[in-house]
């Protein structure tokens, strides 16, 4: 049985995550690590991987908190540095894959 495993996540808004950035548990620790990002549209929707440990609850539609340092360097905290993010499904609907195919498409 593996002991991490990867999550989908959704956010909005310039104040994004970056692939090494830490993703908290419920108790603010750190619980895994953001492996990728991408922006959907210009309104600055974007989406994230993240590994996290097996036991990270990542329910559809539950609030996740991220923190922009890496695990090793969270240290002293600044809400400046939080970011909200939504827990998605595993995998994209056909719904959304045919949105992204018309935003990347019409261009």
């Amino acid at each position: 049985q593996s002991t991490r495993k990867i999550i989908r996540l959704a956010g909005k808004g310039a104040k994004s995550v970056r692939a090494g950035h830490t993703i908290l548990d419920a108790s603010g620790q750190a619980a895994g690590v953001v492996t990728s990002f991408a922006f959907l549209d210009k309104a600055k929707h974007f989406v994230a991987l993240a590994l996290v440990r097996a036991d990270f609850d990542d329910t559809p539609g539950r609030a996740v908190q991220a923190y922009r340092a890496s695990p090793d360097a969270l240290g002293e905290r600044s809400d400046r540095k939080k970011v909200e993010l939504i827990s998605l499904p595993r995998f994209p609907s056909n719904e959304d894959k045919a949105a992204w195919k018309a935003t990347y498409l019409a261009r």
